[in-house]
């Protein structure tokens, strides 16, 4: 259809509407929705949110009215001024901070194709240089308050570096009246401008301003403080060591000095035009409102996450300076996010001396050894798994989410659910005039989370897919900054061979029919329809090496069916459907696979797709826990002094640096977080459990702490494994359980370390921590923790028939757990659970070096092709050919391959061991993505075709056909031109000479000037593309092609 039917979205009656912000705390005069409420409240008692002021326990001042002329520019409503003012905002601020901003700001997604967005990678920090610049230099940030005031308009115009111009232009007006506004009203510009005088009147006297800290220890309220509290000149002699944590300026320094993120003045430094008045930020020592000194309570001071989520929350007739002021109240929300993760990191690097691990073991041979101090023994601890979002993190929920497969199955739905800035909810939520959803990240992050929640509420209660038996999700962030989600559920009907029917009766991949459900046809057209792309539209962003990373569009099916790799294949009928998308009719094969139900409820971009339920599916949870985005960086040990993430004295690997320089983060990530927002939930929970052996359990304990005390504490002997032993001894229901299975019946209490009985419905899921079967003892330990039920001790584990055997392995071997090599075959499969190809790899080498394999060529062919997942992956992903099948043969050389780099670095050679040898006949082919390309062809297909055009060549052209294809043929290195008028049919001869050569299955790089002539010849590409010339040319530019062995042009070539 050429028009697009009109509907009114709002008339789906189950349609997800979450209405007005129309609540207020009572406490702090909030903003929130009805569905933020407190939910587990009484049904009698009033509607309460606590996420903004925890109930009254943190009360800020307002900050006051913003001076002339800020307020008047700064309104979205206001006139051309304004709006222009508010766009270029934060060069004007640049202007007039004091600070500088150390990051790395991404650019990248601002090409002009979106609402502007701003965001980071690495870290964050304010540095603050000398009142005056060096000799020779000009003056940027707090030295424009100084030096040369005279020009100071043009010198702040001046200041801008390239990055932060705008083609636009600033206003000398504009920042005449802001330079007047700061004067007036500024303390920091005040005590600089003092400065100014005094030095005017004796340019060489020496002083510095000192901008007063937070006092360590100082339990204050949170009050607003007078210009003379915030900053003070010093003349003459001082002492740096009595003042450490405030910010230092001195008369001439060519060094710069980064700020604390604790400083009361951190913010109001960088962020003038945010903070006219030069307000006091965070700090340490603020109380609880109520609360006193003296007062007991475990935790009277506000956190740094609990006063900008107090920051963070829009309140009437209030001017708030994080949410107010566009691209500069994203700014400070990413800065303010730093500033919490910086801290919280902080503590474990400023802990990582003082903070050790070891066994009980461990800590007995130091003590007989006559060590005293714990400072003697253990090792450091680097960044956690409880940091959220880092590594660790991640991947313990990978083998969470792998724990949940065991026991449900394979999961049945992965659902992506984007966010849809024209919700109604959103647009309904401008609290200023003339804003739009971009300038509102905290209303956009806020209406995802409750719209979220809602979605998760759907699929657990079974309204639309049936009975929901486990559900997870992560949070993740789009290039462009929109929260999506990923989540994967397992529903009770679900089955591991469905039928067509099943799977249509949930999944669509089809336009509906506009005459009969209008507005199903305008959702799909509006949210469910990729691109275009392709030669479409060659300029989209799913476009990679000239192909669409999608795949798309795909290929019309009559039916739905499952291929040989378990992935589903749509229902994509060619019934002359189509929507109008960027100009260009697209019909079914361009939609993106949905729910009908889910779509007309939450009418945004929710994709819909049926689960591989082969051993892909650990591929699935990989991609889901992966994480958020960080930037790929090449890591090395630099001696001169440049800061990197490794430690010089061990040349370890520093994970906190790390995670801080790779990340990236936007406004509405930063928003997210800040709320404490969770990024990944599963259901039901998994209780992770520890296995070790007899005192070889480790505790973190303090360096300066006595270690014979430690010891003397009980608590230290407690265990999950210990206390399932106690339980086991005392209650006879009990010891119908494994160790695994215990946490279904009973929960674990950190506080008392001891287990009790689960009065719940729903228990947890157990999952024993992983064990290398290279561990030795503690992997028979953990082999019969899987089995044995009710054990009181571990001698109990190691007796069996009344027959206490002196090592875990000798109990299992009584148990025919070692039996022939099924020990190894288990150990293989239950890693194949969660483990990568790569990973089992490298388990394959340890078990063939290391654990007494009796058959290994059996073994090899009982799991070659679990060892072969990626190589399979990779060729196709490279490809872009979804159904690109490798040759068994190739498949396996490629493994031995694999296999034989893994065992020359343990020091062996693959042909020690009774394995499969390569064959001749893929030994020129090392995974070269240009060969492999080349070879993929359908060759029956192109024989075909090259004879249907060789037989249509006229005399001349089968002369020339003749002398190339002979050429080539004969290995003979030739060059030829063909020459011809316009409409002879060149194009028509190359692409005979073309498909006849890779129908004998030659290689051929088809290559032409521009970009229209390579599109005229299969699979062709343009010379810049092709060599990788440069566009732009000089004398001193090169083609980008690198001399690397495998995989790369240069070989092919």
């Amino acid at each position: 259809r050429t028009d697009r039917p009109k509907s009114n979205t709002a008339s789906y009656p189950n349609r997800s509407h979450l209405g007005k912000p129309e609540y207020e705390c009572s406490h702090c005069h909030a903003i929130f929705w009805y569905a933020e409420r407190v939910r587990n409240r009484q049904r009698d008692s009033s509607i309460v949110y606590n996420n903004c002021c925890e109930g009254g326990k943190i009360i800020i001042p307002p900050y006051r009215p913003r001076p002339e002329p800020l307020s008047s520019l700064a309104r979205f409503d206001g006139d051309i001024t304004s709006k222009k003012f508010i766009r270029n905002i934060r060069q004007y601020n640049c202007l007039f901070a004091f600070t500088s901003m150390g990051a790395q700001i991404d650019n990248s997604v601002n090409d002009g194709r979106g609402p502007p967005l701003f965001k980071i990678c690495g870290q964050v920090h304010h540095r603050i240089g000398s009142l005056l610049p060096p000799d020779g230099s000009s003056p940027k940030f707090i030295q424009l308050y100084i030096y040369d005031t005279a020009n100071e308009i043009q010198n702040r115009m001046n200041s801008l570096g390239n990055n932060d111009r705008n083609d636009g232009g600033l206003d000398p007006v504009i920042v005449n009246g802001l330079i007047k506004m700061l004067d007036d009203h500024n303390p920091f510009a005040k005590k600089f401008r003092m400065a100014r005088d005094r030095l005017a009147d004796n340019e060489s006297e020496d002083f510095i301003i000192r901008l007063i800290g937070a006092k360590e220890g100082d339990p204050v309220q949170y009050n607003l403080p007078t210009t003379d509290q915030l900053a003070m000149l010093i003349v003459g002699d001082f002492s740096l060591d009595t003042i450490k944590r405030d910010i230092i300026i001195e008369t001439k320094s060519k060094e710069l000095k980064r700020i604390s993120s604790l400083h009361p003045a951190y913010m109001a430094l960088q962020y003038p035009l945010l903070f006219p008045f030069g307000e006091r930020g965070f700090q340490v020592g603020i109380l609880y409102n109520g609360l006193c000194a003296n007062d007991n309570n475990a935790r009277r001071h506000m956190t740094m996450q609990e006063y900008y989520c107090y920051q963070f929350h829009y309140r009437k007739n209030q001017p708030n300076p994080y949410l107010c002021y566009g691209l500069l109240s994203s700014q400070a929300k990413v800065d303010a996010r730093a500033c919490i993760d910086e801290n919280r990191l902080n503590y474990v690097i400023n802990n990582q001396k003082n903070l050790r691990m070891e066994s009980i073991q461990g800590i007995t041979d130091a003590i007989s050894r006559g060590c005293i101090s714990g400072e003697e023994v253990g090792k450091t601890i680097i960044l956690p798994a409880s940091h959220t979002g880092g590594r660790r993190y991640m991947i313990q929920n990978y083998h969470d989410s792998i724990a949940i497969c065991r026991v449900h199955g394979p999961p049945d739905f992965f659902v992506t659910f984007t966010c849809n800035a024209n919700w109604p909810e959103i647009l309904e939520s401008m609290f200023e005039n003339g804003q739009n959803p971009p300038d509102r990240s905290d209303v956009i992050v806020r209406v995802y989370h409750m719209k979220l929640n809602d979605l998760m509420h759907d699929i657990r209660n079974g309204s639309i897919f049936g009975s929901c038996t486990a559900v997870l999700y992560t949070i993740e962030f789009q290039k462009r900054g929109l929260p999506h989600s990923h989540i994967i559920f397992w529903v009770s009907n679900g089955t591991l061979e469905p039928t067509s029917n099943f799977i249509d009766s949930f999944i669509s991949a089809e336009i509906p029919d506009p005459s009969i459900d209008p507005l199903g046809y305008c959702l799909v057209a509006e949210h469910m329809i990729h691109g275009p792309c392709g030669a479409l539209n060659p300029n989209s962003q799913c476009m990679k090496n000239n192909r669409c990373s999608k795949n798309y569009p795909k290929e019309f099916h009559e039916e739905t069916n499952l291929d040989e790799q378990g992935f589903a294949t749509y229902r994509r009928r060619n019934n002359d459907r189509y929507v109008i998308k960027g100009g260009h009719k697209l019909d079914n094969r361009w939609v993106v696979p949905y729910n009908d139900t889910l779509l007309k409820t939450y009418q945004a971009h929710i994709n819909v797709e049926w689960c591989n339920k082969t051993v892909f599916v650990k591929y699935l949870f990989k991609y889901v826990t992966k994480g958020p985005d960080y930037s790929k960086v090449y890591l090395q040990r630099i001696r001169n002094g440049e800061d990197t993430p490794y430690d010089e004295e061990t040349n370890a690997r520093n994970e906190v640096k790390e995670y801080l320089d790779t990340r990236y983060l936007c406004d509405k990530d930063s928003y997210w977080r800040v709320l404490g927002y969770d990024i990944h939930r599963h259901y039901p929970a998994v209780e992770r459990m520890p296995v070790h052996l007899p005192n070889e359990n480790y505790i973190t304990y303090n360096a300066a702490s006595n270690i014979s005390r430690i010891l003397s504490k009980g608590f230290v002997r407690k265990t999950m494994l210990t206390e399932w032993f106690y339980v086991n001894s005392t209650c006879e229901s009990a010891r119908d359980l494994t160790y695994i299975e215990f946490p279904t019946k009973w929960r674990w209490e950190d506080k008392t370390r001891s287990w009790k009985p689960r009065h719940a419905k729903e228990g947890k899921i157990g999952r024993i921590y992983y064990v290398h079967p290279s561990t030795g003892e503690r992997y028979y330990l953990r082999m019969l923790l899987m089995i044995v039920k009710g054990a009181t001790s571990y001698e109990d584990l190691r007796r069996y028939n009344n027959i206490l055997h002196p090592t875990f392995k000798e109990a299992c071997r009584a148990r025919g757990l070692l039996n022939d090599d099924n020990e190894w075959y288990n150990a293989f499969d239950e890693a194949a659970r969660w483990a990568t190809s790569e990973q089992l790899r490298h388990l394959f080498v340890t078990m063939l070096l290391y654990c007494e394999v009796g058959d290994e060529y059996a073994f090899f062919e009982k799991v070659w092709k679990q060892l072969t997942d990626d190589i399979q992956y990779r060729m196709r992903k490279t490809l872009n050919l979804p159904s690109y099948q490798m040759p068994t043969i190739e498949l396996r050389d490629h493994l031995i391959d694999k296999l034989s780099v893994l065992f020359n670095k343990c020091g062996s050679n693959i042909k020690e061991y009774n394995l499969p040898q390569k064959t001749n006949s893929t030994g020129s082919i090392h995974g070269n993505r240009f060969i492999e390309e080349e070879l993929s062809y359908n060759f029956d297909t192109l024989s075909q075709t090259a004879y249907n055009l060789r037989v249509k060549l006229n005399d001349q052209q089968l002369h020339a056909f003749n002398t190339i294809v002979d050429t080539v043929l004969s290995n003979i290195f030739g060059f030829f031109f063909l020459s011809g008028y316009g409409g002879t049919r060149k194009t028509f001869l190359w692409n005979a000479i073309i498909t006849h050569l890779r129908a004998q299955k030659r290689i051929v790089l088809t290559v032409a000037s521009s970009g229209v002539a390579s599109l005229l010849l299969p699979g062709g590409r343009t010379a810049h593309s092709r060599f990788r010339i440069p566009c732009e040319l000089d004398e001193t530019s090169t083609c980008d092609i690198k001399r690397e062995k495998w995989n790369t042009l240069y070989y092919l070539i």
